[in-house]
């Protein structure tokens, strides 16, 4: 008995890949996202020239 995939792997492959490049990109910019603090302290623009 022969039995044969009823898809081709290696297209879920690449989709796999091109989904888990989104992943991790979504995954760093939250991240990234976390590791930024910003408040507004309007006496600090005239040293960070905002």
């Amino acid at each position: 008995m022969v039995e044969h995939a009823l898809y081709d792997p290696a297209e879920y492959q690449e989709k796999a890949k091109k989904l888990e490049r989104k992943v991790n990109r979504l995954s760093y910019l939250i991240e990234a996202e976390n590791h930024q603090v910003n408040f507004d302290f309007p006496p600090a623009t005239i040293y960070l020239g905002e």
